[in-house]
């Protein structure tokens, strides 16, 4: 039998990807879009809610020739399915599809968006939506050999996210990914915020052997949730888990907060995987489109 080598499993060294979602056809996502550009990010994953203007027939086109304006036409850019996507998600669905037709080296299985499971330069990425088995996730999680692995969808619980979104998605796709030692990524909730490393996700209960805010594991059934929803839609108050300065209410699950309460402006979640020659680290930010930086962390990835 042929053994793959941990090398095979790893992204390239420096491997970064930008992390969006509630982009908006306008001024401040073209900001947003501008900035993952300077940053040279490899690759993209935008959580649903992409262009809205949900009465215009013209604004997936719209939406795709600002992508293309900014990024290129063969940027590798996916995205899972938002709520605002839904009437029409056939037209995103096509631009996606062409989109991902022209990457060189990625593949994809499955309804694209909805239901699937992409591979790119070695990073595993599920896009989901609230209808997606759980057993689904579990399966393609445990299929993967890769290093790094992320889960993508777009809504929320109300207890992972720090706005007024209430609870729109099975809490068994959250434990799933989990437990599958998967970066989770959310929308929806027009605001940034990061948790701690979560040993179960039913109770946000921290990881007791992991419990600062800057260093977080992957793997041996924990992970972080993340909502980054400053894509250049709107922006949004913290209405939950205060008060707005660290250390934050609730159970002291959340490592960094950034809402209207914070004066937030928009800008990215962008993750550097295979970092300093080792494969199982990586390194996270937020940067907003002054080029400040408000969150930094380091990945450990355990399989």
């Amino acid at each position: 039998a042929t053994t793959v080598t941990q090398a095979s499993q790893s992204t390239p060294q420096q491997f970064r990807v930008a992390l969006i979602s509630d982009q908006g056809i306008n001024d401040e996502a073209r900001a947003v879009l501008r900035l993952i550009k300077q940053e040279q990010a490899d690759l993209t994953i935008v959580s649903g809610d992409l262009g809205y203007d949900e009465s215009n027939p013209n604004a997936p086109a719209q939406w795709d020739a600002m992508i293309t304006d900014i990024l290129g036409a063969d940027y590798p850019l996916f995205a899972s399915q938002g709520n605002h996507d839904l009437p029409q998600w056939s037209d995103y669905l096509q631009l996606l599809q062409n989109r991902a037709a022209r990457v060189s080296g990625a593949s994809c299985s499955g309804a694209l968006g909805v239901q699937s499971a992409c591979t790119y330069q070695n990073f595993f990425f599920v896009l989901a939506t609230p209808t997606v088995p759980a057993t689904f996730l579990s399966q393609q999680l445990e299929a993967s050999d890769a290093t790094w692995e992320l889960c993508s969808w777009h809504y929320n619980r109300e207890a992972l996210q720090i706005g007024g979104k209430s609870d729109e998605i099975n809490l068994d796709s959250y434990e799933a990914c989990r437990e599958g030692g998967a970066i989770i990524i959310n929308g929806h909730e027009h605001n940034y915020s990061r948790t701690k490393t979560l040993s179960s996700i039913a109770g946000q209960v921290v990881d007791a052997s992991w419990p600062t805010a800057t260093t977080l594991r992957v793997g041996g059934g924990s992970t972080f949730i993340a909502v980054s929803g400053l894509g250049g839609k709107s922006i949004r108050q913290q209405s939950r888990c205060l008060p707005s300065e660290a250390p934050y209410g609730c159970g002291g699950e959340w490592a960094s907060i950034y809402s209207s309460n914070q004066n937030a402006i928009y800008g990215a979640l962008f993750i550097d995987f295979n970092v300093q020659g080792n494969p199982n680290l990586a390194r996270g930010y937020f940067k907003n489109i002054d080029g400040k930086v408000i969150d930094s962390f380091t990945i450990i990835a355990e399989k």
